[in-house]
């Protein structure tokens, strides 16, 4: 991609602070208005992650193309597991703690099988599928892995025979496959899985429009996928995979305004933006920690809209301690030992 889109930070950002909302109160069980709340309230904000996947697509497809499948994949990998696996290692400490502590017994609500598969973080997009997961917010990774898998597959297809048109044919076929089996639970076709297929390379047609249409037309269009997308969800609570539908369109067309119109750029809007990755791999280990960390303590509080904030705040100071004492030196580390450029 010839530009960056710094407008894409802003969206990472509110979007992640959003679902760390969403998670907080979701654990804590508490309301402070019936109609506003982030979990259990009208709007649905764990659609909020198909943002994520759109995003991703939208910049896959307008990235460089000189790598091959094998070294695309390595490098996404080195992107995404390893600081997931020590996200995923923190919720696995805390039921441990907690099993030792107040006799919580784990397999009281996990399977072995899914205390194995999510620790490897494969408990989602594969054949078999875990809905109960340590760290449960990496669905998101299992199924954004397969699906890079399968666009680097597409891309490298199309450098050996020349695909042309046929690519976007098969980028909307994909779509339509997750439209049809979504609900299914078929390998590589579970529900999440679709969910992410959808957004994803929505989010690929999305990058072709807007290199395809003027600066207007593209605001123009956005709005229009925005506007439908409002209007689907009148109709998503009768059937279910329009609300995926009706998401990635609302998704798509905040992605593609905000590509379209001026970028706002902000230093701490980039910096913000990049660890907020950070944020959503560690902020459900951390509600489980410090909510374990504070009964041992007999400490008790009233949670509320102000404790929240303050939580997210101090999720944004540990993201940056993670990211920059652990994630970036890990993932140069691997890159340079793996040969990955």
């Amino acid at each position: 991609m010839n530009k960056r889109i710094d407008n894409f930070d802003y969206l990472r950002i509110i979007c992640s602070a959003l679902l760390v909302f969403y998670h907080y109160q979701m654990n804590y069980r508490f309301t402070y208005n019936p109609i506003a709340d982030f979990y259990g309230g009208v709007i649905k904000y764990e659609y909020l992650v198909e943002m994520f996947f759109a995003i991703s697509g939208f910049l896959a497809a307008g990235s460089r193309k000189d790598r091959n499948f094998k070294e695309s994949v390595i490098r996404k990998w080195i992107r995404l597991y390893p600081i997931a696996y020590i996200a995923t290692s923190l919720s696995l400490i805390y039921i441990i703690i907690a099993h030792f502590v107040y006799g919580f017994d784990p397999l009281s609500y996990y399977s072995v099988e899914s205390l194995i598969f999510s620790s490897l973080i494969v408990h989602q997009g594969w054949i078999f599928t875990w809905d109960y997961a340590l760290n449960a917010p990496t669905w998101y990774i299992c199924v954004l892995m397969v699906t890079f898998i399968i666009f680097y597959g597409i891309e490298a297809l199309d450098r050996k025979v020349s695909l042309g048109r046929g690519k976007n044919l098969i980028y909307i076929l994909m779509i339509l496959l997750a439209l049809l089996l979504h609900g299914r639970e078929l390998p590589f076709f579970k529900l999440k899985s679709c969910q992410g297929y959808l957004a994803f390379f929505a989010g690929v047609l999305i990058y072709k429009i807007y290199k395809a249409l003027d600066e207007k037309k593209n605001i123009l269009f956005g709005a229009t996928l925005f506007c439908v997308g409002l209007l689907l969800v009148v109709f998503s609570f009768r059937i279910p995979i329009w609300n995926s539908l009706s998401a990635s369109l609302i998704h798509c067309g905040v992605i593609l305004v905000a590509a379209s119109i001026r970028q706002f750029a902000s230093k701490a809007a980039s910096y913000l933006g990049t660890i907020s990755f950070e944020v959503y791999l560690f902020h459900v280990p951390a509600i489980e920690l410090s909510n374990l960390f504070t009964k041992m303590a007999g400490l008790t509080y009233q949670r509320s809209f102000v404790t929240m904030v303050i939580f997210l705040v101090a999720m944004g100071f540990l993201a940056h301690l993670i990211h920059r004492y652990i994630g970036k030196p890990l993932t140069g580390a691997l890159s340079k030992k793996l040969s990955v450029r």
